[in-house]
């Protein structure tokens, strides 16, 4: 008879003995927890984005990211790329809250004219509707980095 046939008698109750009489008790598996389903970013599906923005016509058209730096505590890089010159803005920020990427945008939007942004479904990006109206901002799908491409290439060669 094998030890699991054993702990199988015991977890079903056939030898008169319960998980908490065992010196080491098996706590299980651990559940994983969902994600909210209940997060909609206000600003339009990448999939509205128009030709112009696709075809690259015209410049102020932005992808964002933030990229964790590994040896500052909490410290990230706030990362616009230009769709079309691949222009890149960077800024230090010292975490990655929306209120944060909000006033760092702020400050950039004093320099550079961003005519629509597209981000993906961080929860950094979730208050981008205080400084953009809803129809200038897109939205990537979730988990499909290569949606935003020209931000994602330009994430990796800063990190490395």
């Amino acid at each position: 008879m094998g030890i699991s046939t054993i702990y199988y008698w015991i977890h079903h109750g056939k030898l008169g003995l319960s998980k908490q009489d065992l010196p080491y008790p098996r706590k299980g598996k651990a559940l994983k927890k969902q994600a909210s389903t209940n997060f909609k970013p206000a600003g339009q599906s990448i999939e509205q984005r128009s030709e112009a923005i696709n075809l690259r016509l015209e410049n102020g058209h932005y992808e964002i990211d933030t990229v964790l730096l590994t040896r500052a505590k909490n410290y990230c890089l706030l990362v616009l790329t230009d769709r079309k010159s691949r222009h890149q803005i960077i800024r230090l920020i010292p975490n990655k809250s929306a209120e944060v990427v909000n006033q760092a945008l702020k400050l950039i939007l004093k320099q550079h004219k961003i005519l629509s942004i597209t981000a993906d479904n961080g929860t950094e990006f979730n208050r981008l509707f205080d400084i953009f109206s809803e129809e200038h901002i897109y939205y990537a799908h979730p988990y499909a980095s290569w949606e935003r491409g020209t931000n994602e290439n330009h994430n990796r060669l800063i990190r490395r």
